[in-house]
């Protein structure tokens, strides 16, 4: 399980991104159930993908392909229980004719030959995903074990008796 700590590590390093790279952005469309667009910042691509990597297995990804989906999906059902307005949504049509059939001048939004759906925009990637990572962080902790409290065992001999056995010391004596 992942620690406090850890999700803190996450979070600080997608902040640092998000001051490099503050526009970018992923989206997900309902008529292919699929990520059709994730932008990490140029130059930086593998060391960002890999830590969106990182950040699914500690959210729960079980290895294999698909942990950036996995991850983002697990972001945007957070964005969205928040009501976040780092995503947004809209709505898409696809032309359900075969492939390279030109859709028709006129063609209307209730065509029967328009299949319709949403497409999810996550704006502010990086923040959102270090907004996710806190929020992590912060059920982590609070499902923590509250810290045993240290207490001295009782030893007869590093206690004084009386008065005579206390010696006082300043350390500007010494």
């Amino acid at each position: 399980m992942v620690d406090y700590v850890e999700w803190r590590a996450f979070e600080k390093e997608l902040r640092e991104f998000q001051k490099a790279s503050p526009d970018l952005c992923a989206q997900w469309s309902s008529l292919n159930g699929q990520w059709i667009r994730c932008t990490a910042p140029e130059g930086e691509e593998d060391r960002f993908y890999a830590l969106m990597a990182l950040v699914a297995t500690a959210a729960g990804h079980v290895g294999g392909e698909g942990a950036i989906d996995y991850l983002l999906n697990a972001v945007k059902r957070h964005l969205l229980e928040r009501s976040s307005k780092n995503i947004t949504t809209g709505k898409e049509a696809a032309w359900t004719k075969p492939p390279g059939e030109l859709i028709p001048p006129g063609t209307k939004w209730d065509d029967s030959a328009v299949r319709h759906g949403e497409v999810y925009t996550i704006r502010r990637l990086c923040q959102s995903l270090a907004d996710y990572c806190l929020e992590r962080a912060r059920q982590a902790h609070s499902c923590a074990p509250p810290a045993q409290a240290v207490t001295p065992k009782s030893d007869p001999k590093c206690h004084a008796q009386n008065w005579e056995e206390i010696e006082i010391v300043f350390l500007s004596d010494h």
